[in-house]
């Protein structure tokens, strides 16, 4: 048997398969964290828990999901048996509406769901009656005629099929193009368009983000749940053109911010980098930064693990948002540092902004405390088609339950009209109207 792809792409087992495929792939990204919307140390964290897992993330890209190939290709073809069917579905409907085959058909062949009367009136009246009980007359050859009511329901499947089609063609483009990158923003400090992302994606047919503009984290304002935890992050950011021009915005968790043609999303992470003045026994200085998350709670403490080069010594570290235990967002932290060689603690110092004291060899200075927060830098296409398809989708289904085509077949036969009625849908409903109608043109009659 000779292989025909439109059948194949458009047979049950292969949707039902591409939709089965593409709901475990969405299952994947919520079992597995995803690099562009997981914080790096929680990222590092479940990574490390989950060892055996890696080779296989790796090999197949499922920390980035939505833009590896294979997902792109699952969404192609989906596209593509969508676009077949649709196709199909339009020209049902379009032949519903205008077309008169099916009017045709209804003089040979009567299904075993119509109802049928006959009736002595005047092409008049009958059409002045069908009209005032809402029927439209759509088709008339020879002695025949049909009147629908609610025909525009007609298009119910086939607007349920553009919108899933332009939702699922919108978010391929999307998936193609799209370009994005974290920020990690210091209070203060300017982030060139050349400065390194702290995650960077691009689809498959985009190249890496840059942006137009420098950027300045002018200060940033975290909110709080009353059991801990971070309910928002307000940011208010300078982007700086080449020419020198400032303008101040302002973006919070939740809502988005665009400019230049970008659009940037406050992320829920926050932290502080420690500047750490060290100088060992010769006299020798050098800075090192403890980049850390915030804590969540005023009673636990975040941690991090460092090494730096030309230092023999690992550090851990752990710091409290405040060293008075009175607020998260505070500007006097307490950092505690632990210094191990070969696994083995050498020595531990509590240190506050500004103090100082000795750490094993090292005489150590707490001189700057400076807070960042993380920003979703992203260049997408494709997000209004999602919207319009997903608008277009429930218009569909709207239609579909809620205006169901009731059909009115007429036939002229001698002096009198034969009748057939269909209602394709909860028929049950529609009866009674179907019975006042029946009555109606019966009792009429001609003079």
């Amino acid at each position: 048997m000779r292989f025909q792809p439109k059948h194949f792409l458009t047979s049950p087992k292969t949707v039902f398969t591409l939709l089965f495929l593409l709901l475990c792939s969405i299952a994947l990204s919520i079992l597995i964290p995803q690099e562009f919307s997981t914080p790096p140390a929680q990222l590092a964290l479940w990574q490390q828990t989950h060892p055996a897992w890696l080779p296989i993330i790796k090999r197949f890209d499922l920390s980035r999901l939505f833009t590896s190939p294979w997902f792109g290709s699952l969404l192609f073809l989906f596209l593509l048996s969508l676009t077949i069917t649709t196709y199909d579905q339009f020209r049902i409907s379009y032949q519903k509406m205008f077309g008169t085959h099916a009017l045709l058909s209804q003089k040979t062949y009567l299904p075993p769901s119509a109802e049928q009367f006959e009736a002595k009136i005047s092409a008049e009246t009958l059409h002045t009656t069908l009209k005032q009980a809402g029927y439209r007359k759509l088709a008339e050859r020879d002695d025949a005629s049909r009147y629908v009511k609610h025909p525009w329901g007609y298009w119910g499947l086939t607007l349920l099929h553009w919108g899933l089609l332009i939702t699922i063609g919108a978010s391929l483009l999307l998936v193609a193009t799209q370009k994005e990158g974290v920020l990690r923003l210091t209070e203060g400090i300017t982030r060139t368009p050349d400065s390194p992302w702290l995650f960077e994606d691009h689809g498959l047919f985009a190249q890496s983000l840059r942006l137009p503009v420098a950027v300045r984290l002018d200060d940033f304002t975290p909110e709080f749940w009353n059991k801990g935890g971070i309910k928002s992050i307000t940011s208010n950011l300078i982007f700086i053109s080449p020419s020198g021009e400032s303008t101040r915005l302002t973006t919070t968790t939740g809502s988005v911010l665009q400019h230049k043609g970008f659009q940037v999303y406050q992320k829920n992470t926050f932290g502080n980098n420690f500047h750490i003045l060290l100088t060992d026994p010769a006299g020798s200085s050098g800075e090192i930064v403890l980049d850390m998350e915030s804590p969540t709670t005023l009673s636990k403490a975040s941690y991090g693990n460092f090494t730096f080069q030309e230092i023999p010594y690992h550090f851990k570290a752990k710091y409290f948002a405040d060293a008075a235990g009175k607020a998260l967002a505070s500007s006097d932290p307490l950092l505690v540092v632990r210094l191990f060689s070969n696994q083995r603690l050498v020595d531990e110092l509590s240190l506050q902004k500004g103090g100082h004291g000795t750490l094993g060899p090292y005489d150590v200075k707490l001189f700057k405390v400076t807070q960042w927060t993380d920003l979703i830098f992203w260049e997408k296409t494709g997000m209004p088609g999602i919207f319009l398809g997903i608008f277009i989708f429930s218009l569909g289904g709207l239609l579909y339950y809620f205006t169901i085509p009731r059909e009115l077949y007429c036939e002229r036969e001698a002096d009198a009209y034969r009748f057939r009625w269909k209602c394709s849908r909860f028929k049950d409903h529609y009866l009674e109207e179907y019975r006042s109608i029946r009555k109606h043109l019966q009792g009429i009659g001609l003079p």
